[in-house]
């Protein structure tokens, strides 16, 4: 294992640690410290999270609960602690906004050409209630409404360049992406995305994948291992606290990947 990578041995107390969506409305608990942790320069995360890259915390899936919570709170940073949001203006802010359809932003306001793109994007992607079944999440995952109404992560399914697709847990109603479950584990591993943890600055990566795909103005400076690519060698990475898990994984992975390949020589 790198000597760079972090150790949460001397974090004592530092989880379970909570987190949750822009809104509130969707709060979770890791129950678990994070298998691995990687910043991924790829731009399929890019697009996802309107950002330059993400940080993304590997553990099983079943690590991470979903739990009643409190409102919405900032992200703690190195000055202040958590807070909770300051939301007063919110309810006029949202008013003169939702008031507004998308297709009035184009064109002329018409809404011809612009009212049927709108309704092309705002269709449910195909595959998110089979995937809802698949990762184990039941029926009552698979509709928004539902998933608004009991307070769980609504699952989207978005195509891949690998041509499996990822899922995506998100809130149904602030749309805030919370962790992704990929092809290499499936339902049996969750990716979850460390900005939406309470402590995020508390969790740094271990390693950089995709930086032939880095920003030139994202300067990598903290020593930690780098990669053009996927990394070789994943287990290379892991701490010795996690083999354990790691191991316990594989009967699971296993027979996901059986019924993967079955999947795909269909």
């Amino acid at each position: 294992m790198p000597s760079s990578s972090p150790s949460y041995a001397d974090k004592p107390g530092l989880f379970p640690m909570r987190g949750g969506c822009a809104c509130g409305h969707v709060r979770y608990e890791l129950r678990l410290p994070p298998i691995l942790v990687h910043c991924c320069h790829c731009t399929a995360c890019q697009r996802q999270g309107g950002s330059a890259f993400a940080i993304n915390a590997i553990v099983e899936a079943d690590a991470i609960a979903v739990v009643s919570g409190p409102e919405p709170k900032q992200p703690e940073s190195g000055s202040q602690p958590a807070a909770a949001a300051a939301d007063s203006l919110l309810p006029y802010f949202a008013r003169l906004t939702l008031a507004m359809p998308c297709h009035a932003l184009v064109g002329d306001g018409s809404g011809s050409k612009e009212k049927k793109q709108d309704d092309e994007e705002t269709k449910p992607l195909a595959g998110a209630n089979s995937t809802a079944k698949e990762t184990g999440a039941g029926d009552d995952a698979a509709t928004t409404t539902t998933a608004a109404a009991a307070g769980r992560p609504h699952l989207v399914t978005v195509p891949t360049e690998s041509g499996i697709g990822q899922t995506i847990a998100c809130c149904p109603r602030c749309h805030t992406g919370l962790w992704n479950h990929y092809a290499d584990a499936g339902p049996c591993l969750a990716y979850l995305r460390v900005g939406t943890l309470d402590g995020a600055r508390h969790v740094d990566p271990d390693v950089h994948i995709f930086t032939r795909s880095r920003r030139a103005f994202v300067a990598i400076a903290d020593g930690r291992p780098q990669f053009e690519d996927y990394y070789p060698d994943r287990a290379a990475f892991y701490r010795p606290d996690v083999l354990a898990r790691v191991a316990a994984l594989e009967d699971r992975r296993a027979a996901y990947r059986a019924d993967l390949k079955a999947a795909l020589a269909r």
